[in-house]
């Protein structure tokens, strides 16, 4: 867990801690903890992640007009109104088309949250950090499932993919302070 922090209450200590059982962020452990589909990749040895790391997954750039998709399902904490981060690369070449990347969750009762929308003429041709908040509705009294997408809609021409890394999901835990 992170730093110890007094909250405005006064009697709470929130620390910043890690979502539960939100695995394998850096895709390190290949597709371990995560599904793919559509033509998506996730590779683990040899690719080009961020940071110079070995993990990515790899959405779109497959010269076909269909849906990729990346995507994890896990437990999020009591009351966790989380931040989700993650590294994005968009390489953009003009003659190779067009994609889009939707970032989502799906909450306990299967409804879709978009929590971003990026399109390969918008992003740079390096690793940019992204920070996304979860809706309030995902805040709950008791532990839930919840399921994290990445969607690309690629087009025919596209031969440049999204690439993803370092996924991660960071939760306010409230803890009592021993008297």
């Amino acid at each position: 867990m992170g730093a110890l922090a007094l909250a405005a209450t006064g009697s709470v200590a929130q620390a910043d801690g890690p979502g539960e059982g939100l695995v394998n962020g850096g895709f390190e452990n290949g597709d371990t903890g995560w599904s793919a589909w559509g033509g998506a990749v996730i590779w683990h040895t040899g690719a080009y992640g961020a940071g110079g790391t070995s993990g990515v997954a790899e959405l779109g750039g497959h010269t076909a007009d269909h849906d990729e998709v990346v995507q994890q399902t896990f437990v999020l904490p009591p009351y966790c109104s989380g931040r989700l981060s993650f590294a994005m690369r968009s390489d953009f070449v003009p003659s190779y088309g067009f994609r889009e990347l939707t970032v989502r969750v799906s909450d306990f009762t299967g409804q879709n949250h978009q929590l971003g929308y990026y399109t390969n003429k918008s992003q740079s041709q390096t690793y940019e950090t992204l920070n996304l908040a979860l809706p309030d509705s995902m805040r709950r009294p008791a532990p839930h499932a919840v399921t994290l997408s990445f969607v690309v809609n690629d087009w025919d021409n596209n031969t440049e993919p999204f690439l993803i890394d370092d996924v991660q999901l960071r939760c306010p835990v409230f803890i009592r302070p021993r008297k």
